[in-house]
């Protein structure tokens, strides 16, 4: 089943782990079984790979963001 919606957080360097963690929790948990509609849930960074946390932990980007503005952000 395709999810309903598609939630992208964005993963700079030195993310906040605590944010992100948040988002993950909200929009990355399946609860379909519950009656919420799937939700799709992607990191997105700079570049594709790890990416260090503000914490002792890191984040792994699937995907590389891009803006419409060069240079960007």
């Amino acid at each position: 089943m395709r999810p309903a919606h598609v939630v992208a957080a964005l993963v700079g360097e030195r993310v906040a782990a605590f944010e992100l963690g948040i988002a993950a929790q909200v929009f990355g948990l399946d609860r379909s079984d519950e009656g919420f509609a799937a939700t799709g849930f992607l990191l997105c960074g700079p570049r594709p790979g790890w990416t260090r946390a503000c914490t002792s932990c890191a984040a792994t980007a699937g995907r590389r963001s891009r803006t419409r503005w060069p240079g960007a952000r």
